[in-house]
C-alpha cells in the first residue's frame, strides 16, 4: 500500500469551513479545520426521524465553523437543534403527509431518494442560504436499529412525489437562529414537478455562483435540469441537457468537471458525464461499467459514489442482482469498486462476479475536508435475510485514508470503527449532503514511503522526497522547490517516467496578511520579475500574470484593511474575483521570493 506522509504548514484559510459539522443519524461530527481530526458527539434528543435514518444537509459558518442549521428537507432545525421559525413550511401539506411518513419510517417506509435535501449559500449574502428538497416518498422499507423485524405489507404502495421545492433561510432573524422564508414561485415553493431521485450542487466557474442539478423524465426521455444561483437570486429557467437514463444518486467531482449518475435498477447504470460549470450543460456520457460482464456492476439500491479529492478516481458501491427465491430483486456479492478516470481502468469484480473488495454491509460515501473518504454502513437486501425489504442501521463507519492513491491490488478502506453496543450513536443510510469544495493546494509535502502507482504530486512551495519510485510507473513532482534527499531512488526501466518541474499550484494558503502589512513598498514597473495585473481599471475579475515569483500577497483598501477575496488559478495566471468590492482604489501588495516588495494600485469600477 502506498503511504504518503504529509507535513502541512497551515495559515488562515477563508470560506472553507462550511462543511465542518456533520449532523446526521444519532451523531454530530465535527472536523478540526487545522488538524483535520474528527470528534463525535451524540444527540441528546435527535430532532428529525428523517435526519436520523435518511438523508440530511448541514451548514456551518464559513469563518468560524460554528453549526448554523440542518435539515431533513421536510423540516429545518437551528443550531440549538430546535425547530426554526417556519421550519416546517418547506412542504405545505406536510402536516398530514409528514405524519404518515414518520409513522412509515417507524413502521416500514421512507423517502425513495437518498439525496432529499441540500443547502446552498446565497452568493453575496453570508446571512442567507437556499434549502432545496427533493421529496419522493414510497411505502417501501422496514427500518430497524438492530436488524430484527418482519415484512411490511399494505394494500398497495403509496407514492407521493412532492417535486423540487425551495426555501430561503435568513439568519438575521431571531438573534441568529434564523427564519425560513418561502418564495412565491407561482405554485407555492414548487420549482419543478415530478423530479426523479438525485439532487446535488456544484460551484459555478466564477467561484461565487452555484448550480443545483436534478433529473426529470419528459415524453419518455430523461433530462438534467441545472438551476443557477447568483447574487441576484435563483434563476428559475434551468439549463436542460439530455441524460442517458434515470439516476439514483448524483455526485459532482471536487473540480466541478464531472457529474456521476448512478442507477440501481439498470444493468451497468453507472454513467460519468462531463459537466461545464460555466454553462451548466451536461454532456459526453461515459458508460464506464458497460464493458463489464452483464449484472456484475449493478448498483445496490442504497448505492452511493464519491470522487477522490483530486477528481481522478470514483469510488462506488456495487452489488450483483439476484432474484434468488423472491420475485423482487435482491443483491449479493456487495463490494467497493473503483474507476480511474485518467486511465479508464475499472476494478471491483472479477470475470465470475466475485467482489475484489467485499463489504458485509452497503455503504454511503462522503469526502471530507481532510481529503479522506468516510463510509457509513447499512444492511439492505442481504441474501440471507428473510425479507428483501429489511434495512439494518448500524454503528459502523470506516475511512479511505488515501483516496487519491490508485493501487488495484490493495483494499482502499484503511480503518473500520464501531461504536460500543451501549452507545446510542447509530449511523443513518447516508451522510449529510455538503457543499462541494475543491481540495486546498498543499504548501509543503514530505514523501518517505515507496511509490508503486502512477502519481502526480503538486504543491505550492516545496516537495521533499526520500522515497523509492518503483518500476513501470509514471510519477511527477511539481513545486516551487524540489529536494531529493539521501535514500531517494528511481528504478528506471523502459516504461518508467519520472519528472520534476518547477510548476507550483496556487492556493488560499498564499494569503498571509500579517507579513505583508505595514511595510514600505514602492511601485515596480515593467520588471521581468514582477507581476502583471490586467485589466486596470477592472470591474469583476483581475488577472495576475507572472504569479510564480510571488511568495505572499494581499489586496487592501486605502485605509490598509485587507479584503477577503476569492481567486482561482488558470494555466498561466491567477484570477482574483473582486466583483463584490465597492468602487474605489485598492492596492495589490506582494512579497516576492527574492525578498523585494511589490505594490500596484487597482481602480475598481
Amino acid at each position: 500500500m502506498v503511504l504518503v506522509s504529509l507535513t502541512i504548514i497551515t495559515s488562515t484559510v477563508f470560506g472553507q469551513r462550511e462543511n465542518e459539522n456533520w449532523t446526521f443519524g444519532f451523531n454530530q461530527w465535527k472536523f478540526n479545520h487545522v488538524s483535520g481530526n474528527l470528534t463525535t458527539s451524540t444527540f441528546s434528543n435527535p430532532s428529525s426521524p428523517f435526519a436520523r435514518f435518511q438523508g440530511s444537509a448541514t451548514i456551518s459558518d464559513s469563518e468560524t465553523g460554528q453549526l448554523l442549521f440542518f435539515t431533513d428537507g421536510f423540516k429545518i432545525y437551528n443550531k440549538n437543534h430546535l425547530m426554526m421559525e417556519n421550519g416546517d413550511k418547506m412542504y405545505n401539506h406536510s402536516s398530514s403527509d409528514y405524519g404518515i411518513m414518520i409513522s412509515g419510517i417507524l413502521e416500514g417506509n421512507g423517502l425513495t431518494t437518498i439525496q432529499p435535501t441540500i443547502i446552498v449559500p446565497y452568493p453575496g449574502d453570508s446571512n442567507k442560504y437556499y434549502v432545496f428538497f427533493n421529496g419522493n416518498y414510497e411505502q417501501k422499507t422496514w427500518y430497524t436499529l438492530l436488524g430484527s423485524g418482519q415484512e411490511y405489507t399494505t394494500n398497495g404502495n403509496m407514492i407521493i412525489n412532492m417535486g423540487l421545492r425551495v426555501g430561503i433561510v435568513d439568519l438575521t432573524f431571531n438573534g441568529g437562529l434564523g427564519k425560513l422564508i418561502i418564495p412565491n414561485l407561482g405554485n407555492e415553493n414548487l420549482l419543478l414537478e415530478d423530479v426523479l431521485n438525485g439532487l446535488t450542487s456544484v460551484k459555478h466557474s466564477d467561484d461565487q455562483s452555484f448550480w443545483v442539478i436534478v433529473q426529470k423524465k419528459e415524453r419518455g426521455q430523461y433530462f438534467f435540469y441545472s438551476y443557477k444561483i447568483t447574487s441576484s437570486g435563483l434563476q428559475t429557467n434551468p439549463v436542460i441537457s439530455p441524460a442517458e437514463g434515470p439516476s439514483t444518486v448524483l455526485k459532482v467531482s471536487p473540480d466541478g468537471q464531472y457529474l456521476f449518475s448512478g442507477n440501481s435498477e439498470l444493468n451497468n447504470g453507472n454513467i460519468l458525464y462531463n459537466f461545464d460549470n460555466q454553462s451548466g450543460l451536461v454532456s459526453s456520457p461515459n458508460k464506464f461499467t458497460e464493458t463489464a460482464p452483464i449484472d456484475f456492476y449493478t448498483g445496490v439500491n442504497t448505492s452511493y459514489a464519491e470522487f477522490s479529492s483530486n477528481s481522478n478516481i470514483i469510488y462506488l458501491i456495487i452489488g450483483r442482482e439476484c432474484l434468488c427465491i423472491y420475485p423482487s430483486p435482491k443483491y449479493d456479492f456487495i463490494g467497493l469498486a473503483q474507476y480511474n478516470i485518467q486511465t479508464g481502468e475499472l476494478i471491483g469484480r472479477d470475470e465470475y462476479g466475485q467482489t475484489d473488495f467485499p463489504l458485509d454491509d452497503t455503504a454511503s460515501l462522503q469526502l471530507a475536508a481532510n481529503e479522506k473518504i468516510y463510509l457509513t454502513f447499512s444492511h439492505p437486501f442481504a441474501e440471507n435475510y428473510q425479507s428483501q425489504n429489511l434495512i439494518k442501521i448500524t454503528k459502523i463507519w470506516a475511512t479511505i485514508d488515501f483516496p487519491n492513491v490508485w493501487n488495484p491490488s490493495v483494499n482502499p478502506i484503511s480503518n473500520y470503527y464501531n461504536f460500543p453496543f451501549n452507545d446510542e450513536r447509530y449511523m443513518s443510510l447516508t451522510f449529510p449532503q455538503l457543499i462541494p469544495q475543491s481540495a486546498e493546494c498543499l504548501e509543503n509535502l514530505i514523501i518517505t514511503s515507496p511509490i508503486s502507482s502512477n502519481q502526480d504530486f503538486q504543491v505550492s512551495n516545496k516537495i521533499t522526497a526520500s522515497s523509492q519510485i518503483n518500476s513501470n510507473v509514471t510519477v511527477s513532482f511539481k513545486a516551487n522547490e524540489i529536494e531529493l534527499i539521501p535514500n531517494f531512488s528511481v528504478n528506471a526501466f523502459q516504461n518508467s517516467n519520472f519528472t520534476a518541474t518547477i510548476n507550483p499550484c496556487v492556493s488560499n494558503l498564499l494569503i498571509r496578511k500579517n507579513k505583508v502589512k505595514n511595510t514600505a513598498i514602492t511601485d515596480q514597473k515593467d520588471s521581468l520579475y514582477y507581476p502583471i495585473l490586467y485589466p486596470n481599471p477592472v470591474s469583476n475579475y483581475l488577472n495576475v500574470y507572472r504569479f510564480e515569483q510571488i511568495l505572499e500577497w494581499e489586496l487592501v483598501d486605502i485605509y490598509g484593511n485587507t479584503k477577503n477575496i476569492k481567486f482561482h488559478s488558470e494555466q498561466n495566471k491567477i484570477v482574483v474575483n473582486i466583483s463584490n468590492l465597492t468602487s474605489g482604489i485598492y492596492y495589490f501588495n506582494a512579497v516576492m521570493k527574492n525578498g523585494n516588495k511589490f505594490q500596484k494600485s487597482i481602480i475598481k469600477r
